[in-house]
């Protein structure tokens, strides 16, 4: 058996990793990239279908 309480059994390796924060910004980072991605897509798809379906009616 060890000396390490099951409750803390985690506190050395969380307490090592430098500067977790980085890696939040990373991933809001990445998260703001694909939504403004995303919309630059729906607004192409929506400008596209709007042209169609306007020479449709025609």
């Amino acid at each position: 058996e060890t000396e390490t309480k099951w409750s803390s059994r985690w506190d050395y390796l969380l307490d090592s990793m430098p500067n977790s924060n980085i890696q939040w910004f990373s991933i809001l980072n990445s998260l703001v990239i694909v939504l403004f991605l995303s919309g630059m897509v729906a607004i192409i798809l929506l400008r596209t279908l709007h042209k169609d379906i306007a020479r449709y009616n025609q």
